[in-house]
């Protein structure tokens, strides 16, 4: 298995949600993955990533596949599913993926953070 820009793809991950559109002879699909993460207080937490994937292709025939991906984004599915919903609008590359959505995971990552506080509140 190859490591594509922030996935590892040895680990089984579960697509949630897919988008795709054809412009001229290039498909951009998107995908939410779903895996664990640990968080920082020892907690199991759902996380959501993103895929994006773009395949060129020459009468129907595959000549190029580029992906990249971040695997944990937040453990909000609302959340990553706007960012998803920007990247298929805008038909961003895999290659910009993170200079496109790169601030919004900065803020949302600290939402690991935030749930392992309030599930740590309920538990008391």
């Amino acid at each position: 298995m190859r490591n594509y820009q922030g996935l590892n793809y040895t680990k089984d991950y579960k697509v949630v949600k897919n988008l795709s559109t054809i412009v001229e002879n290039r498909t951009y699909s998107y995908r939410i993955i779903k895996s664990q993460f640990i968080s920082s207080q020892g907690d199991m937490v759902q996380a959501y990533g993103i895929e994006a994937e773009r395949t060129d292709s020459v009468d129907k025939e595959v000549i190029e596949i580029e992906r990249a991906g971040i695997e944990y984004i937040s453990p909000d599915l609302h959340k990553v599913s706007n960012l998803l919903l920007k990247l298929h609008d805008n038909n961003v590359s895999p290659i910009h993926l993170t200079d496109v959505i790169g601030e919004y995971v900065d803020d949302y990552t600290s939402d690991f953070n935030n749930f392992s506080i309030k599930n740590a509140s309920n538990a008391n």
